[in-house]
């Protein structure tokens, strides 16, 4: 009889515990998301810097991923933990930019 009391505090711990790790696990995803969209500007910046101020455009010839390699020192900044849709394998990045202002 014991043996279920304790099985069922655990039970009712772990049902407790589990909301609060998703929770978790999607701040990080976030945060990551965020150190990712940080890193990737930070490239831009120094694209521009050395381009006359340009950043890369939809008309070059090389896609803005492919320009900005020489400023990335981690692929896996193209990567976005939290990306459900397979935008990644799909087209190497998770991210899209966009090179008009409205």
């Amino acid at each position: 009889m014991e043996l279920l009391i304790v099985i069922a505090i655990m039970a009712v711990l772990v049902g407790l515990l589990l909301p609060t790790l998703a929770k978790v696990r999607k701040s990080r995803e976030q945060t990551c998301c965020l150190s990712n969209l940080r890193q990737l500007m930070d490239a831009m910046y120094l694209y521009a810097s050395d381009h006359d101020g340009y950043g890369p455009d939809e008309e070059a010839l090389y896609t803005w991923d492919a320009l900005l390699v020489p400023y990335v020192h981690d692929n896996r900044i193209y990567a976005c933990p939290a990306d459900g849709d397979g935008l990644f394998e799909t087209f190497g990045t998770s991210y899209e930019i966009r090179d008009f202002m409205a």
